[in-house]
């Protein structure tokens, strides 16, 4: 985002001489060389301040800040210009992650600056002749609000295409082939790069979990363009993840693996069994978001279920799986939540690690996470399982995305769930770390914000959801929560089911993109 200060002004506009009671009116343009002034008498002269009327504001500011309830959101803009044109129109048009967005309005000029009126709402600018800012300093949704535009009639917003609009379908193979796409992990870098892994196939029609990535880049027309499909983590034959690596969860941080530093940790699921029983977590390590990705075999895996005192095989158990990480320090400190699916009921499991020497791995503490509070899409009490949780460190929050028990039966297609819920959990202020508050107890309840059913999206299944975070798992901007969900092409393929079967489903799981206001 532009930072630089303007200095240089030039004006052009009149100013009155007065002499022996007569007032002449002379035409002056001051700038940075010596104005000089001719008249055919002698006389003294005094300019005068300059005018609403004398004052022009037209032209192009581009956003020099933008802080709303003390959280500055300024970076979150490919680029944010105000337009002030000669017919009095008032133009604001940004591009963010979610689009281009206009505004139109109109402006009259006051005092030291202008009226900006947009709808029914109206924004006072103070205007600085040294800087060229406009101020607005006020309220925005009863939150205390500051907003700078700097003059640059040089901007240039860009003229980069895309390919995609976050809203819509993200990528995917073509559908004559049998791939499928879900359960993604994503961060974002800076204000126009999205990094996401999601469990993917290799081959068309084998179905074999490996973890995919593709870097999205944000184009200055407000749409999405991502990479091919790069495989960075796959089964390794003979251990305990030979038949399937999926569902992952990344996070950068400092983390020492045999006298190496790396800056990105991966967690996923992984099992020996295809009959999606007895899963178990593990976690990878890189020094770049696409890799390569090395297995932590000495620690792996590090969630154990068949070592643990819940495995049984006298019946069916899902065992654990679903990671999702959040960083305590932006650096080796982590929370590792995942889902355990156990003879004596279905939970998330959090753990406080330090895996700074991941050669020396330290569990800090380990709690079930609360479901109190959690309900479903229909206000039915849930729990909390195949989940992205963040943090939100201006609320002091904790929030999470979890699909919704129980699965919506469609003619037998009764396996993935049609809706998804966004919770949120207070931390108390004693908190010496993230989310030290959940291992104290787990009368924790959470809080309603909203759900992803098949009437906000036109999808009857959504499922598999992952929340949009910095580099950390922390949230970005704590009034908008933005997410990936997963989506199944019912209708069509049910129409498919007699002929092509399985795939007639699982190739049509595409990555989607949503947004949820935050009050």
């Amino acid at each position: 985002m532009k930072k630089t200060l303007k200095t240089t002004l030039t004006l052009v506009f009149p100013f009155f001489i007065v002499s022996c009671g007569e007032t002449t009116t002379v035409s002056s343009t001051t700038t940075n060389e010596t104005t000089e002034i001719t008249t055919t008498e002698s006389i003294s002269t005094t300019e005068a301040p300059l005018t609403t009327e004398e004052l022009s504001f037209e032209g192009t500011y581009v956003l020099y800040e933008k802080s709303i309830g003390s959280v500055n959101t300024s970076s979150q803009y490919l680029f944010n210009v105000l337009t002030l044109d000669e017919d009095l129109n008032a133009i604001i048009k940004y591009v963010d992650i979610y689009g281009v967005d206009i505004e139109v309005g109109t402006y009259i000029n006051i005092e030291n600056g202008v009226e900006v009126t947009f709808g029914f709402k109206t924004y006072t600018y103070i205007y600085n002749e040294e800087t060229e800012f406009l101020t607005y300093e006020g309220t925005i949704n009863r939150l205390d609000a500051l907003i700078i535009y700097q003059k640059d009639d040089q901007f240039f917003e860009g003229d980069t295409t895309g390919s995609v609009s976050f809203y819509d379908e993200l990528f995917g193979e073509s559908s004559d082939e049998d791939f499928y796409n879900y359960c993604p992990s994503i961060m974002m870098e800076g204000n126009n790069i999205m990094h996401i892994w999601y469990c993917s196939n290799k081959e068309s029609g084998i179905i074999t979990d490996y973890i995919a990535y593709r870097k999205g880049t944000l184009s200055s027309d407000g749409l999405w363009t991502f990479t091919e499909k790069q495989l960075v983590l796959e089964p390794t034959e003979g251990t305990w993840d030979e038949v399937h690596t999926c569902d992952p969860s990344v996070v950068k941080g400092l983390f020492n693996y045999n006298e190496e530093e790396y800056y990105y940790l991966m967690a996923y699921l992984g099992c020996i069994s295809y009959n999606n029983a007895s899963n178990e977590v593990g976690i990878a390590v890189a020094k770049n978001p696409e890799g390569p990705y090395i297995k932590v075999d000495e620690i792996n895996p590090i969630a154990n279920y068949y070592d643990s005192p819940e495995f049984t095989d006298q019946v069916w158990t899902w065992g654990y799986g679903q990671p999702s990480l959040v960083s305590v320090d932006k650096a080796g400190q982590v929370l590792l939540f995942y889902t355990k699916g156990v003879v004596n009921g279905t939970y998330t499991q959090v753990e406080y690690l330090d895996l700074s020497d991941l050669n020396n791995p330290i569990r800090i503490s380990s709690e079930r996470v609360s479901n109190l509070g959690v309900v479903n899409a229909s206000g039915i009490s849930d729990v909390i399982n195949n989940a992205s949780f963040a943090y939100d460190s201006y609320h002091n929050r904790l929030y999470v995305i979890k699909e919704d028990f129980p699965y919506t039966n469609h003619d037998g297609f009764d396996w993935i769930t049609s809706s998804n819920t966004l919770l949120y959990l207070d931390l108390n202020d004693l908190d010496e770390f993230v989310g030290e508050t959940l291992f104290v107890g787990t009368n924790l309840r959470w809080v309603t914000v909203e759900s992803i059913t098949p009437n906000s999206t036109g999808y009857y299944k959504n499922h598999n959801c992952g929340l949009i975070t910095d580099e950390y798992g922390w949230i970005i901007n704590p009034y908008e929560i933005p997410l990936i969900y997963t989506v199944s092409d019912l209708i069509e393929s049910l129409e498919e089911w007699e002929d092509e079967g399985i795939w007639s489903i699982l190739d049509s799981y595409r990555l989607y993109g949503y947004k949820i206001e935050i009050d």
